[in-house]
């Protein structure tokens, strides 16, 4: 059975990040999940990295597994 994610139904960016660690289920560099968020919806910065960094070193659903690689936390 599938853990339900507590983000269902949400458009940020912090919710597409965990939805797609959730999908890919393992480590992820962030430019790799930069390019996905991407995919699905524009981020509007000038520097799309350095906003999907911030937003992952915040989450308290995702952890660093080593240097700009993070994964969902157990």
């Amino acid at each position: 059975m599938q853990k339900k994610s507590p983000l269902r139904g949400k458009t940020s960016i912090h919710a597409y990040l965990v939805k797609i660690l959730e999908e890919e289920n393992r480590p992820m560099k962030v430019a790799e999940l930069t390019k996905k968020v991407q995919e699905i919806r524009d981020i509007s910065s000038k520097n799309p990295i350095s906003t999907v960094s911030a937003v992952l070193q915040r989450s308290s659903f995702i952890e660093k597994a080593e240097k700009a690689t993070y994964i969902l936390k157990k």
